[in-house]
């Protein structure tokens, strides 16, 4: 009982955070929030966008980890929520070489609130999306532990120092704990949304490699690092999903036009796809991700990450 009513007293102060940001429609049509919804409304009569732009409109003006990665999900799934895939916008900025990195985990509390706030909607209204909710879940629990997080930036990175056209970032584990991830930065690199075009080849370059090389991918990222050789490394990213031989088939058949994502990893792969329209306008992406598929056979090798693993390394 108490437990429920803290979970409603939460919502409201949801909905009303949102009214304040004219963003009250993310809301809309949620039987989660129908009651309040109404309510809040009610007493916040602000004009606000139409629904599909509201949580980018909230994310522009907030800073908001949380409803961050609810965006992330909710923008891959094109088939349910009509939501732009692209990033939120980042205001550019320059970290000078010594200087520290540092990512803040999402409150327990908050997180805790999002994820059973998540699995109430999904299994009420979108029980299709249970993959998805598995994945949002699981990305909740390493934003509120940085150390989790941290371990999955290392794994990334480990692959980053075998690629060329990437430059590699190392974590400080004496100074990450928690509640705070701390990446040391020996040189300095700018993290931004517009990409010149040498570091917009070297992107699509280490997203190629990272998929037919390595066998993972990541499906989205707020901003690239670039350092001053125009090499790349990810701010931001989501998660690493692992590649098997079907996926690798998806790839080929969707940037031919000929098939369209059915599954989450697909669903996934389709909006790394998109995304990197947008941070290399310079190129057509399918045509040099097609070219480089064909200089690389089929391989069973996978990348997965276990909890065991994930542990291992605190």
């Amino acid at each position: 009982m108490k437990n429920g009513l803290l979970q409603f007293i939460k919502k409201i102060n949801l909905a009303i955070l949102l009214a304040k940001n004219d963003s009250l429609g993310i809301l809309e049509g949620i039987r989660s929030f129908n009651g309040i919804h109404g309510m809040v409304h009610f007493f916040y009569r602000k004009q606000y966008p139409d629904s599909a732009n509201n949580i980018r409109c909230y994310l522009k003006n907030n800073k908001d980890d949380a409803m961050q990665v609810v965006y992330d999900e909710i923008s891959s799934r094109k088939d349910i929520f009509k939501v732009s895939p692209s990033p939120i916008l980042f205001e550019e900025k320059t970290i000078l070489n010594d200087e520290l990195l540092n990512k803040t985990a999402i409150d327990e509390e908050n997180a805790n609130f999002y994820t059973e706030l998540a699995t109430e909607i999904v299994h009420d209204e979108y029980p299709k999306l249970k993959e998805e909710l598995s994945i949002f879940c699981r990305r909740m629990e390493k934003l509120s532990d940085m150390r989790l997080y941290g371990a999955e930036v290392e794994d990334l990175n480990e692959i980053l120092k075998k690629i060329d056209s990437a430059f590699p970032l190392n974590v400080n584990w004496n100074k990450t704990g928690k509640g705070e991830l701390t990446i040391d930065v020996l040189e300095s690199l700018t993290i931004s949304q517009e990409l010149s075009p040498e570091a917009q080849e070297n992107l699509l370059q280490t997203i190629a490699k990272l998929f037919f090389e390595h066998s993972v991918f990541i499906s989205c990222f707020r901003a690239v690092m670039v350092n001053f050789a125009s090499k790349i490394n990810f701010y931001d990213f989501d998660r690493i999903y692992s590649v098997d031989d079907s996926l690798r088939d998806f790839l080929q058949a969707y940037i031919e036009g000929q098939a369209e994502p059915t599954k989450t990893t697909e669903f996934k792969l389709a909006r790394l796809l998109t995304l990197l329209e947008y941070f290399c306008p310079d190129y057509n992406v399918a045509d040099y991700l097609q070219k480089i598929s064909s200089e690389y056979p089929l391989k069973k090798q996978t990348f997965s990450e276990t909890d065991a693993e994930a542990k291992k390394k605190l």
